[in-house]
């Protein structure tokens, strides 16, 4: 079973209905309140939900609009809840406690549900395509490792920057989330909620100015291994990217290191080599890289040595990277398919350093020692990835969510009341709304995972990436 979804398109309604409607859903399924538009005679909106479990999660994309909550919808309905909004298009204010705050794109606001409030969006006139999009985090008070005295400082002044540090990671982490979806088993959800809670934790502490240790250990260890796989994924092209060098460029011990990714079933090494395998596997199977050699594709993600690549990626996947690639020469792997388009895009790095200053960061001292010879493996250099914090296209802002699978919300059920409270009930899943899985390969052997470390033995050195 996959993360529980609902879309909806105010377009399966007349022009003069959808406003109405979009109304109705959000009271229904985040909270009630007062919708008005200079659009009200053809509003064109979407909603994407999804059920992370902990939190609650949507996509909003939306003309111009004003939202009010007031007190006697509160009095009526409290369902307790914080709302952590990243703007991506569009400009937006919130109002609340008598204070207000302008929010621009790649900006996050906070405010309390049950708290009156007042939000309004304007679009960006000048774009071709005109309008807000919106991504909302719904977080439980009780949920939230942070005093209800401390977090009511933010309501209606705290704007937080989704470009860099904490914020940027967060940022990165909820357009991705959409993206990656229907990828997700029902062991994965709960653990996927988990960790969107302490980013956002994390980045209100860190606003606050209330210092690492007003958050649990467990949070600020979930926020330090997020951080690592995101120094990880940017850096995976540099042969000269070991636990060394990484464990250095997060100022902790290599020890430390070592027991972070323990707790998680695997070792820096493991981790590394195998998303690098994965990018090598990924563009292998890429008719775009047709004209590329294999030892290229190899070398473009740090491994410089073609006979350890080989050997590495066949125990991996039971077969050569020939034969993959031959196994895979007409249609690329479904789940290695072209990205959706970008718009947008953002290149800031999420520890806070752009990629062109990474010069000047610890992870390059140990990256010029290994050039100087102290790693066998570090020649040389192939360049640096950096990340998009754009949705895919077409996605709007999130919200919770009460229906199984992708649920896409029709106007031909004629009790719209109904609908709302079983969105799920007569309709038929749109075709392609949930992609087929991938078959497997005829000739590949099942994946390999890593042998599981026996309970309370320390850390090994790891091997050769």
């Amino acid at each position: 079973m996959q993360v529980r979804q609902t879309l909806v398109n105010t377009r399966d309604y007349p022009p003069g209905e959808r406003l109405e409607f979009f109304r109705e859903v959000v009271g229904t399924s985040i909270v009630p309140t007062e919708i008005r538009s200079e659009h009200r005679s053809d509003f064109d909106a979407t909603i994407r939900m999804l059920d992370l479990g902990a939190v609650g999660l949507s996509i909003f994309r939306f003309p111009s609009l004003e939202s009010c909550r007031t007190a006697r919808m509160i009095r009526r309905s409290d369902p307790d809840i914080y709302s952590l909004n990243l703007t991506l298009r569009g400009q937006g204010s919130v109002d609340q406690d008598r204070q207000t705050c302008v929010v621009r794109q790649r900006q996050f606001s906070f405010f309390d549900m049950s708290s009156p409030h007042t939000i309004r969006y304007v679009e960006d006139r000048g774009d071709a395509d005109p309008g807000s999009t919106a991504i909302t985090v719904q977080i439980p008070h009780a949920l939230l490792p942070i005093p209800a005295n401390k977090a009511r400082r933010l309501n209606g002044v705290g704007v937080m920057s989704g470009r860099a540090g904490i914020g940027g990671l967060l940022a990165h982490h909820l357009c991705e989330l959409p993206r990656h979806a229907g990828e997700l088993r029902s062991a994965d959800v709960a653990r996927v909620g988990t960790i969107t809670l302490d980013l956002a934790a994390a980045m209100l502490v860190h606003h606050l100015n209330l210092g690492a240790t007003a958050l649990p250990l467990e949070t600020r260890q979930q926020v330090t291994y997020t951080r690592i796989h995101a120094f990880i994924e940017r850096h995976l092209s540099d042969p000269a990217l070991t636990p060394p060098a990484v464990a250095a460029a997060h100022h902790i011990s290599l020890r430390t290191l070592h027991r972070l990714f323990q707790t998680q079933g695997t070792t820096v090494a493991e981790w590394i080599r195998q998303r690098r395998l994965d990018r090598c596997r990924r563009d292998l199977a890429d008719l775009a890289f047709r004209a590329h050699s294999i030892q290229a594709i190899a070398a473009r993600w740090g491994f410089v040595d073609a006979a350890h690549f080989s050997r590495v990626f066949s125990t991996t996947y039971g077969m050569s990277p020939r034969a993959y690639r031959h196994h895979h020469k007409t249609t690329p792997t479904p789940e290695y398919g072209p990205p959706p388009p970008i718009s947008d895009e953002v290149s800031d790095s999420n520890d806070g350093t752009p990629p062109q200053q990474v010069g000047a960061h610890p992870y390059d001292a140990h990256r010029r020692a290994a050039d100087r010879g102290g790693d066998q493996h570090a020649q040389g250099r192939t360049g640096v990835v950096t990340d998009d914090l754009e949705p895919a296209a077409g996605s709007a802002p999130v919200g919770r969510n009460r229906t199984s699978q992708v649920t896409p919300v029709s106007a031909r059920t004629t009790d719209r009341a109904e609908r709302l409270r079983n969105p799920a009930a007569g309709r038929r899943a749109s075709a392609g709304s949930t992609p087929p899985a991938a078959a497997p390969s005829p000739t590949a052997a099942p994946r390999r995972s890593p042998a599981p470390r026996r309970a309370g033995a320390p850390a090994g050195p790891d091997q050769t990436l």
